[in-house]
């Protein structure tokens, strides 16, 4: 089970990028600690995010600065991200989205 403080955190990194930025995600996932619910105090959130072909860099720069909690007290959000069709080769990262990341957003 996800922290309360985590959730939030998590919460508010998906509602802004989805807001300004859901022209660029095709999918989000939860992994690491949060996702199988082994998350310390101090743990960080951590967000897998497949983004289009071709995302310019300067765009996934501003989602990891928006993806950061609006208060000090929460869990840093740390965004990793992937493009094309890359997701689908068996990268040992990838394999471990795969296996324990929990898709919570997609686009329609």
């Amino acid at each position: 089970m996800i922290l309360s403080r985590h959730r939030m955190s998590m919460d508010q990194a998906i509602k802004k990028l989805v807001e300004e930025f859901s022209e660029y995600i095709k999918e989000i996932y939860l992994y690491g600690s949060c996702a199988r619910g082994e998350q310390k105090f101090s743990s960080d959130v951590d967000l897998f995010v497949r983004v289009k072909e071709n995302t310019p860099s300067r765009v996934l720069r501003k989602m990891r600065i928006e993806a950061m909690p609006d208060e000090e007290n929460l869990p840093e959000v740390d965004l990793k991200f992937t493009s094309g069709e890359s997701f689908s080769q068996s990268y040992r990262f990838n394999e471990n989205i795969k296996k324990e990341g929990k898709l919570i957003w997609k686009k329609d």
